[in-house]
């Protein structure tokens, strides 16, 4: 009798105790993607502009990629053809070998499911957040900076590249 009562209140412990870890891994899940989003939201408003301007387009030589990313799309929903070739530009030029068309990137998706200019403004938007925890990762577990140095040499590398200066003018 001694025993069975005495395995029943461990079996009762022990169903607790499951019960507690679960608790507290999802406790430490939602931590972590509250720390995520925290240290992603000074990223997402750098890129504000992407995110806000909507269906507008860009300057310079964005209209020649807006029109490549479009005949990528045209050819493939349209037409259901592999984008090898673009006719509707200097009398047709390569799609497929074309060095400033990303067939296989992360543009092409989006491109393909939220229509071209949109679809390539994620794409930035997406980078910059991919570069931001490559960096904040990078310096975190290679060179084992703190969180805080981390996070803010991965600012410094998202608001000084490329795209900053040709597409939002900061």
């Amino acid at each position: 009798f001694f025993m069975g009562k005495l395995m029943d209140f461990l079996n009762k412990l022990g169903a607790q105790t499951k019960r507690f870890k679960r608790k507290s891994f999802y406790k430490k899940l939602a931590i972590k993607f509250g720390f995520a989003a925290l240290l992603s939201l000074p990223v997402l408003y750098f890129a504000r502009e992407y995110i806000l301007s909507g269906d507008k387009i860009g300057f310079g030589d964005y209209d020649y990629y807006f029109q490549v990313y479009e005949a990528f799309r045209k050819t493939v929903i349209e037409y259901g053809q592999f984008p090898w070739w673009n006719p509707w530009i200097s009398g047709g030029v390569p799609l497929f070998g074309n060095p400033q068309f990303g067939l296989i990137s992360i543009q092409s998706p989006l491109v393909l499911l939220f229509g071209t200019v949109v679809g390539l403004k994620l794409s930035i938007v997406a980078y910059y957040l991919m570069g931001f925890w490559g960096f904040y990762w990078l310096f975190r577990k290679d060179f084992s900076a703190s969180r805080v140095r981390s996070a803010l040499l991965g600012y410094i590398w998202i608001a000084s590249g490329f795209l900053t200066l040709h597409g939002l003018g900061h």
